[in-house]
């Protein structure tokens, strides 16, 4: 019986092991070996004079990622096949001198994408590690005109460099984006905004007469996921916040739950009304002025972590495919302290 008892002991042991392994030790995982493709440099070394053929060189280059640039980043046509149609358009951009000069500004920021390879390998890693059956993405960078900051497609991920220029960069504001966006248009958010597109392909979206605990749980689940695949980001990376701003919501943990169950918001359908705590903004209306925006997002990240914190032998899998946001509400026990 002793013997029996200690081969049960082992076995548990592995086991919990096992399972904290998955939850936490993705550090050791392997990185991915990652070459970024630039597709912003190769259209801008298109020969002007023979520029037709240079697209179709260039379609033949990014044969996955070509077609969603001119078809839906661009959209300036539905058949990227078509070239001769479109042509001219692209060749305007090609030469236009305020292209050029957003073309100089990405290459004067990111003449090389060295520790972006780096980053993306280890956070790839992770996401192979977790997803053992997805398959190899490759990832290209891009221009958008302001357009995009990150796209999710068939085989790959885009990031629009132009939209990672840095505070300072004067034409953010001339093209009068808020201060609570341009805080966030930095080479530390490029990360960040590809692991949660990324994270869209795999937790579902919202269905019809979503409450706002729904919506708060999937992108909770979002924001976990980006977790998982950048464990030495800070969470206020992870979701675009400052320093000051997550800290805020740290500090009133309980009063922001309190308000929301005060309120009988969780089980709001009305969009148009819960959508003011989880879209982005200086502030959350009906919060307080130091509040960031998108309070309901991260409440709802709070709600994810408390579940998996409570339930160790939930993989990332298990958690996206659960459905019911009210059943992981109550298995996650969420009672912040006062």
């Amino acid at each position: 019986m002793l013997k029996l008892r200690s081969k049960i002991i082992v076995l548990l042991l592995i086991s919990f092991a096992s399972t904290q392994c998955n939850q936490s030790c993705t550090n050791s995982v392997k990185s991915s070996k990652i070459e970024i493709k630039r597709f912003e440099v190769d259209f801008y070394s298109t020969d002007t004079l023979d520029f037709l053929n240079g697209l179709e060189d260039l379609a033949d280059e990014y044969s996955s990622f070509y077609p969603v640039f001119v078809e839906q980043v661009l959209a300036i046509t539905e058949d990227y096949r078509q070239f001769s149609s479109y042509a001219n358009q692209l060749y305007s951009y090609r030469i236009h001198p305020s292209m050029l000069g957003l073309y100089d500004s990405i290459q004067f920021h990111y003449p090389t994408v060295q520790s972006l390879e780096t980053e993306f390998g280890a956070a790839l890693g992770r996401y192979y590690h977790y997803f053992p059956e997805a398959s190899p993405l490759e990832v290209v960078t891009f221009f958008s005109e302001f357009g995009n900051k990150a796209i999710l497609y068939k085989g790959g991920i885009g990031i629009s460099l132009d939209m990672f220029l840095g505070t300072q960069y004067p034409y953010y504001k001339g093209i009068q984006l808020p201060n609570f966006i341009i805080k966030n248009l930095t080479k530390e958010q490029i990360l960040p905004n590809a692991m949660r597109v990324l994270a869209e392909d795999y937790v579902s979206e919202l269905p019809q007469n979503a409450t706002l605990l729904d919506a708060m749980i999937m992108e909770g689940k979002r924001l976990y996921f980006a977790e998982q695949m950048l464990p030495n980001t800070p969470e206020y990376r992870i979701i675009e916040y400052t320093k000051d701003h997550y800290a805020w919501c740290e500090e009133n943990e309980f009063n922001i739950w309190s308000s929301f169950i005060e309120g009988n918001l969780l089980y709001n359908t009305k969009f148009t009304e819960y959508r003011r705590y989880i879209e982005e903004g200086p502030t959350t209306l009906g919060m307080p002025p130091e509040s960031p925006g998108k309070i309901g997002i991260w409440l709802g990240w709070q709600i994810v972590k408390t579940y998996m914190d409570r339930n160790k032998s939930t993989s990332l899998e298990d958690l996206i495919e659960m459905n019911d946001s009210q059943e992981l509400l109550q298995k996650s026990k969420y009672k912040p302290k006062v």
